[in-house]
């Protein structure tokens, strides 16, 4: 600390303190390491993410059957199996392992369940699509849930459902996994497209101030082409600013052509 004052002493900064060589080493150290522990602490967390347990649900579509139903003033009777049914909705879902880790059936302490508030009767349901096509997955049936009893589901395998209903109740999936929140998917995306955008625009910001001591450098010396050549350090910054600005693309692709991934 003695001889940094002693050298500011016998030293003292110049007027033109955009060509002060320490108040530049002090400036590109600073934002060189607030760059690298932010682009750290990113990564971090964009890899613990990818790397936790995840299962993932979406109600593809919840669509009323012969809706005019009610416009003809109930002059109208829909039977199914001999039997008179009202507000009649076929429900296609899909549940799928959107991890990187796989799950076994054990792990199922409560099974995935889509259940319905009363009145709802589950008159059909049938699994549609399985990935991969052996996939072991099997229902059981109840006056108003569809139980998907539990099995294996290892990275990105899927089961597709269709359940035809009668009633107008409330649709709810729950399940209890092992370590593992179920989601909506998309209450999901919706979060992940926002964590995306924020990332883009926070790296964007810094790429900028990263580079911005080379970039008023050359501004403040551009009077000739002979002019002073910036210190070398600045060429860092230059580099670890254009780095950010390639991650911030990244995420920003991530945000427009986000999938199931």
């Amino acid at each position: 600390m003695a001889m940094i004052l002693d050298l500011l002493a016998n030293n003292p900064p110049p007027s033109d303190i955009l060509h002060d060589p320490f108040f530049l080493t002090v400036i590109a150290s600073g934002i060189a390491i607030l760059a690298a522990v932010f682009g750290s602490v990113i990564s971090i967390c964009y890899i613990s993410r990818k790397s936790r347990k995840e299962v993932v649900y979406n109600i593809i579509s919840d669509t009323p059957i012969l809706s005019m139903e009610k416009a003809i003033g109930g002059q109208l009777e829909v039977h199914y199996n001999n039997k008179v049914v009202k507000d009649l909705r076929l429900i296609i879902a899909e549940v799928w392992n959107s991890g990187q880790t796989p799950i076994p059936p054990e792990e199922f302490k409560v099974p995935i369940t889509i259940s319905f508030a009363d009145p709802v009767e589950i008159l059909d349901t049938e699994i549609v699509k399985k990935e991969p096509d052996a996939l072991q997955a099997s229902m059981q049936n109840k006056t108003n849930n569809v139980i998907l009893e539990p099995l294996l589901l290892n990275r990105n395998n899927r089961v597709r459902l269709k359940i035809l209903a009668s009633g107008t109740g409330k649709l709810e999936v729950s399940a209890g996994i092992v370590g593992v929140e179920l989601a909506d998917y998309s209450v999901l995306m919706k979060k992940r497209r926002r964590f995306y955008l924020a990332v883009a625009a926070i790296l964007l910001v810094i790429s900028f101030i990263v580079m911005l001591p080379n970039n008023v450098f050359i501004i403040t010396s551009a009077s000739s082409f002979k002019g002073p050549h910036p210190p070398y350090y600045f060429n860092f910054l230059s580099v670890g600013g254009f780095t950010l600005l390639f991650i911030s693309t990244f995420f920003f692709l991530r945000y427009i052509i986000h999938d199931k991934s």
